[in-house]
């Protein structure tokens, strides 16, 4: 079973903030409903670093350099390639 962990990216400051769901003083709502704070989901993969991948990241392919982005579509994550309004059909894959 993957970890359910959350960050944010905060707008004003242009600093991202990690593990949103367990801030000391915070409410995990506070983020949602904050136009302030965009809130990416953990994917439960991590890269060939080790690097958490998120909802939102951008991801390169080595073997031809296509960009794709990370997103949560209904039930699951998938992969996206510019224009990014379809899904590639052999790099979308559910985590």
């Amino acid at each position: 079973m993957r970890e359910i962990k959350f960050r944010a990216w905060d707008k004003d400051n242009n600093l991202m903030l990690y593990d949103i769901q367990a801030k000391q003083g915070y409410l995990f709502r506070d983020f949602l409903n904050n136009p302030r704070f965009v809130v990416m989901q953990y994917t439960g993969l991590k890269d060939k670093a080790g690097t958490e991948i998120y909802e939102g990241d951008k991801l390169v392919n080595p073997v031809d350099n296509r960009i794709f982005e990370v997103r949560w579509v209904k039930v699951r994550f998938l992969l996206f390639h510019p224009p990014y309004t379809r899904m590639d059909k052999f790099a979308a894959s559910s985590c």
